[in-house]
């Protein structure tokens, strides 16, 4: 609308677009990148603090001839881009030497079971699930997939505690895998 304000009203995405090899990894990785801006976290609390206007989400875009990492701040200002991309290395970087943290993983972990236990309890639950299902046989050409991934959920903590989530965030987000692509 003319003469209306931009203030508050951008989106930046930060992606990091990752290697043909990274499919090998797509569920931990998907967990991973979801976990990162997931409530309760550190780097939630930070956000909110330098951008309490902004929402803020993350995941991994699997649509296209590699995975890629988003990272999305809505309701933003164009100034906010860089520190926004400073806070998304910072976590990957800590993930990276420590894992993450275990007592707000083991949260998300009882956040996201109890999410999916509801799912089933929901009056269009075939509606709701269809979707998920169509969306993954396409893209990945197997129909098990969404109830494979629903069922490496309960891998969201061991995947912490050997290592798995340091090694991906080292291998793919580190200076020197950024540097490479």
């Amino acid at each position: 609308e003319k003469n209306s304000s931009t203030q508050d009203k951008t989106t930046i995405i930060y992606s990091v677009v990752l290697p043909e090899e990274a499919w090998a990894d797509g569920m931990e990785l998907s967990y991973l990148t979801a976990f990162v801006t997931a409530e309760g976290t550190e780097l939630s609390g930070k956000l909110r603090s330098l951008f309490p206007s902004a929402s803020f989400s993350s995941g991994l875009e699997i649509a296209g001839p590699v995975p890629v990492a988003v990272f999305e701040l809505d309701n933003a200002n164009p100034e906010n881009a860089e520190a926004f991309r400073k806070e998304i290395d910072n976590v990957l970087e800590d993930i990276a030497k420590n894992g993450m943290s275990k007592e707000v993983l083991d949260s998300y972990a009882s956040s996201f079971e109890l999410s999916e236990l509801l799912v089933r309890e929901n009056s269009s639950v075939g509606e709701s699930i269809i979707t998920s299902v169509g969306y993954d046989a396409h893209t990945f050409g197997d129909v098990w997939y969404y109830f494979d991934y629903e069922d490496q959920a309960g891998n969201l903590v061991s995947w912490n505690e050997d290592g798995s989530y340091a090694s991906l965030c080292a291998k793919y987000f580190g200076e020197d895998a950024i540097d490479e692509f």
